[in-house]
C-alpha cells in the first residue's frame, strides 16, 4: 500500500447508484439536479411524481430504472453507469419505451398518445469506447424516419467548477474515481481535485444551495474515495482523515505534530518510554489542533494511542485553557 507509517486504510466499498438516488429523493436538489443535466430551468417549485421505475421486459424478468420522475408535467429519465456497457443504447432504450408505456400513454377510443422520456445517460466512469451521445431512429411504415439524440454526460469530461454551477454534486462527488488507477501522472490531478471538490461544497453551504449536513455526508464519500484510491496504489500517498465539512485536516497536519512531539520526547532523553511519549503527542494534538477534542480523540485513536493517555491529555489541555 502506498500510505506511510504503516497506516492501513479500510476499503469501504459504496454502491455508488443508491448514494446518488438517495440524494434525488428531495425535491429540490432532484429539480435542480434535471435542470443541471439537460441544461434546463424548471422552477423550483414545480409538481413532481416520482413514479414508480420497476417494469418487467420481454423475458419476464423485473428491471429498474434509476431515475424516472415526472416534473412540471414532463418525463424524464437517467441512467447511472459505472462503467462501459456495449449494450446500453437498447438497454436504456428499453427503460424508456417500458416506463413511457406505463407511464406516459394516453387513450380514447380512436386514438393513442406516447409520451417517451427525456433521457440521459451519465456514465461514472469511462474509456476512450465510452460513448458521448446515444442516437435512436424511428422508422414508421409509411417510410417517416425521426432520428433522437440521447445525451451522454462522462463525469471525467466535467469540471469541478462545472459540476457545482450545474448542481451535479450528487454525481460530482465520485469524480475522484474517474481517476484510479492512480499513477505518476495524475496523482497531483487527483490530489488538486479533492481539494476543489471540498471547496465546492464548502461553497455550497455558503450559498445555501445544499444543507451543511448533504456536503458533510458527500465530503465523508469523497473521502472514502480517496482513501480507496490510495490504499490500492503503490506510491507514497496519505490517506486523509475527515469528520464533517469543517473538520477537514489532512493527515500530514496530524503527522507533523506526531513529530514534534516525538521530538520533545526524545529531547528529554531516550529513556522515555512508549506511554511517555505518546502523552507527550497527545497533548500536543489536543493544544495545538483547531479541531474538536472529540476530532483530535478520534485521530489519536486511529494512531494506535491507548484510551487511557487520550482521557488523560485530554482533561490537561483542559487546564491549558486560557482563563
Amino acid at each position: 500500500m502506498g500510505n506511510t507509517d504503516d497506516r492501513k486504510v479500510e476499503i469501504r466499498n459504496l454502491s455508488y447508484d443508491k448514494v446518488i438516488k438517495r440524494y434525488l429523493e428531495d425535491k429540490c436538489t432532484l429539480i435542480q439536479f434535471v435542470n443541471g443535466v439537460f441544461e434546463d430551468n424548471i422552477p423550483i417549485d414545480a409538481e413532481v411524481i416520482w413514479h414508480d421505475k420497476e417494469t418487467v421486459d420481454e423475458s419476464n424478468t423485473l428491471r429498474v430504472a434509476d431515475v424516472y420522475v415526472r416534473i412540471g408535467g414532463r418525463l424524464f429519465g437517467i441512467e447511472f453507469e459505472q462503467g462501459d456497457d456495449t449494450d446500453i443504447s437498447i438497454k436504456v432504450f428499453s427503460y424508456s419505451l417500458r416506463g413511457a408505456r406505463r407511464h406516459g400513454i394516453t387513450s380514447s377510443r380512436d386514438s393513442t398518445t406516447i409520451e417517451f422520456p427525456r433521457v440521459c445517460v451519465i456514465f461514472l466512469r469511462s474509456t476512450a469506447n465510452t460513448p458521448r451521445k446515444l442516437k435512436w431512429t424511428y422508422l414508421f411504415p409509411d417510410g417517416q424516419s425521426i432520428e433522437q439524440d440521447v445525451p451522454v454526460i462522462r463525469l471525467e469530461d466535467l469540471s469541478v467548477a462545472e459540476i457545482r454551477r450545474r448542481h451535479l454534486m450528487p454525481v460530482g462527488q465520485f469524480k475522484l474515481r474517474t481517476f484510479e488507477p492512480l499513477n505518476k501522472r495524475n496523482i497531483d490531478e487527483f490530489r488538486a481535485t479533492f481539494t476543489e471538490l471540498e471547496t465546492a461544497l464548502t461553497e455550497s453551504i455558503a450559498d445555501g444551495s445544499m444543507t451543511r449536513e448533504a456536503a458533510a455526508d458527500m465530503l465523508n464519500n469523497i473521502v472514502d474515495q480517496y482513501n480507496n484510491a490510495v490504499a490500492r496504489t503503490d506510491m507514497e500517498v496519505e490517506p486523509i482523515m475527515v469528520t464533517s465539512i469543517t473538520e477537514t485536516i489532512p493527515w500530514a497536519d496530524y503527522l507533523s505534530l506526531f513529530r514534534e512531539g516525538r521530538a520533545e520526547g526524545r529531547a528529554e532523553g531516550e529513556a522515555v518510554g512508549k506511554a511517555e511519549r505518546d502523552m507527550d503527542i497527545a497533548k500536543a494534538m489536543f493544544r495545538n489542533s483547531d479541531s474538536s477534542p472529540e476530532v483530535v480523540a478520534k485521530n489519536l485513536r486511529a494512531a494506535g494511542i491507548s484510551e487511557e493517555v487520550i482521557k488523560e491529555a485530554s482533561e490537561y489541555a483542559k487546564t491549558q485553557l486560557p482563563q
